[in-house]
């Protein structure tokens, strides 16, 4: 033991003082950085969730303003900004192909896709949707537009557990879009 702490004390003797505080505030500096890093994604994921709760909150006043109270909302999903835009516009949802048990037609579904991540996660409504998670289906998931159905002759029939259809092209009320607002 003796033998081990003289060739510590002679290697540290051997080291320059300089080079001793250089090495010294390397090390010192790679624990403040790695210190900073951790406080730093602290923050921004803590000011993430506060920024998907407020836009969340806004979404749902929109959506609370400009809604009927006695219809019922249905959320379409789509893979881009530009097609939400272009269902704003029209006022339509054309008729998708068939995919796996559904047949070809206007799909909607009654998950709002403002729900906090306790409730439901993205991955979670991609399952729920599409029968399995895949980048593709994933992606078919970007945006949403809420919408009200112009009854009777657009009714959307609900088909399975979350899931509506329209068979063709739908004319729809548009109430508001967004981003998908669900924790990954």
């Amino acid at each position: 033991m003796q033998s081990f702490a003289m060739s510590f004390m002679n290697t540290l003797a051997s080291i320059s003082l300089p080079s001793l505080v250089q090495t010294l505030a390397v090390i010192a500096g790679a624990v403040l950085v790695g210190a900073g890093l951790s406080t730093m994604s602290s923050v921004y994921l803590a000011s993430r969730s506060h920024s998907l709760e407020t836009a969340r909150e806004q979404i749902k006043e929109k959506v609370n303003q400009n809604r009927n109270p006695n219809a019922r909302l249905l959320f379409h999903y789509t893979d881009s900004e530009i097609n939400a835009d272009s269902i704003m516009a029209t006022g339509e949802i054309w008729e998708g192909p068939a995919s796996g048990p559904f047949p070809r037609g206007a799909y909607a579904t009654d998950i709002a896709g403002w729900l906090p991540v306790e409730l439901m996660r993205r991955s979670q409504l991609v399952e729920r949707i599409f029968g399995r998670n895949t980048p593709t289906s994933y992606a078919k998931t970007a945006w949403f537009v809420v919408f009200e159905e112009i009854l009777p002759k657009y009714r959307f029939n609900r088909i399975a557990p979350s899931i509506y259809w329209y068979p063709g092209d739908a004319k729809i009320k548009p109430i508001a879009k967004s981003s998908n607002l669900l924790g990954e």
